[in-house]
């Protein structure tokens, strides 16, 4: 049996065709495909007939970059982990940014290169600070994904933990403010899931230097 290939698109959105089946657009990387191909056979005076599978593995393309900005507070000696998962599984190698200069916020720049088209969380962790996650899609195209991570208790987002933040969080435990999904994260100190007066207690003692957060 011979088959036949054509390959008249570039990386995303490629159109590949064998034995009259058109591979999906969307696909994992690299793509596995069955095709199946049966004969008619005569031997002796009887007939019948007979299928194989064929199994072809493509590469397609080398994917795409997601990349980006990643501004932080707090220590410049602290590293800043970068992490891109799917599902549980890390993709590469979690990016370590060190060797921050400059004052705060921070600016530091991460890269992954060939990441093959599909849904994605995107990580990023700094000590002292809240973690960030986020779902982004690869298509095809370069993502670019700035993200700033904030000083636990920075609720208002200013780069300081003080007064203004305990009394976000008290408005916000009394129903007079809405807090978005990173800021009950910024606000949930001591992580029970809960933004209440311990929260605005444990800001107030951050503020003043009693207290010192280890993560």
């Amino acid at each position: 049996d011979k088959t036949n290939y054509q390959f008249p698109g570039a990386d995303a959105g490629m159109t590949i065709t064998a034995n009259g089946k058109t591979i999906p657009e969307t696909m994992s990387n690299p793509y596995e495909s069955p095709l199946v191909s049966c004969f008619a056979y005569g031997i002796d005076g009887e007939t019948g007939s007979a299928c194989y599978t064929v199994y072809l593995r493509f590469n397609i393309g080398n994917g795409s970059t997601v990349s980006g900005t990643v501004k932080s507070y707090g220590s410049a000696s602290e590293a800043v982990t970068v992490t891109l998962l799917q599902g549980t599984s890390v993709i590469g190698s979690p990016q370590v940014l060190t060797g921050a200069s400059g004052s705060a916020p921070y600016s530091q720049t991460y890269s992954f290169p060939a990441v093959p088209a599909g849904t994605y969380t995107l990580k990023v962790e700094k000590k002292g600070h809240a973690p960030w996650t986020e779902e982004i899609t690869v298509d095809g195209s370069a993502v670019t994904k700035d993200v700033t991570v904030y000083l636990w208790g920075d609720v208002n987002r200013d780069g300081k933990v003080n007064g203004t933040d305990a009394l976000w969080v008290r408005q916000s435990s009394a129903g007079g403010r809405t807090l978005d999904a990173y800021q009950k994260v910024l606000a949930d100190l001591n992580r029970d899931g809960k933004v209440n007066g311990t929260d605005a207690l444990w800001i107030r003692q951050i503020s003043a230097g009693s207290r010192v957060l280890n993560y």
